[in-house]
């Protein structure tokens, strides 16, 4: 394999570049049907809010999470096909702000001066919604990729279910219905 450091000899690899995979294994004319979907993070200072939440809360709705760090809350959430691009677009900033000013009214004090952090970052999507792992048709180059939203979630399932596969060993699942093949 070619890297930026040269040529690294190796029995066997991982593909695991998350929306940046099909970029990738395009060098070597393999198709993933993968594509970045930009993400939003919003995390606020709760200050000293004696009612501050405890538990993550998901609203299927608005398509927004929030999770209780210490005393910070982090707001996570939206999709934006926008290809590569991870500008902030502060519109879906106010957005999670307002989600936030209207799932919690007790942090409303805290919304105008609280201390702020965003971002954007992008998850990398399979076009049907389900990762893809496995082999490919590349002797020994593995996939890990198309988790989207839940990659973190699915991350060490999935890094040790390919691992096995490189080990030649038998997974704990069945891969055939997360294998590339299965868009051919």
């Amino acid at each position: 394999m070619r890297t930026s450091a040269g040529r690294i000899e190796a029995d066997a690899c991982v593909l695991a570049a998350g929306s940046y995979s099909p970029v990738i294994a395009r060098s070597i004319r393999l198709a993933i049907p993968v594509q970045p979907v930009k993400g939003y993070s919003l995390t606020l200072d709760m200050g000293d809010w004696a009612a501050a939440p405890r538990v993550p809360v998901v609203d299927e709705d608005s398509h927004i999470a929030a999770t209780p760090l210490g005393r910070r809350l982090r707001i996570a959430g939206t999709a934006e096909f926008n290809g590569f691009n991870t500008t902030v677009d502060p519109r879906r900033i106010r957005n999670m702000r307002q989600f936030v000013s209207d799932f919690y009214p007790g942090m409303r004090p805290y919304l105008a001066s609280t201390a702020t952090s965003t971002w954007a970052g992008l998850r990398p999507y399979a076009c049907d919604g389900v990762p893809i792992l496995g082999a490919t048709p590349w002797r020994n180059l593995y996939l890990n990729t198309g988790h989207g939203h839940l990659g973190w979630s699915m991350a060490a399932g999935s890094g040790k279910l390919v691992a096995d596969l490189v080990c030649g060993d038998t997974p704990d699942l069945d891969l055939g219905p997360y294998q590339l093949s299965r868009f051919r």
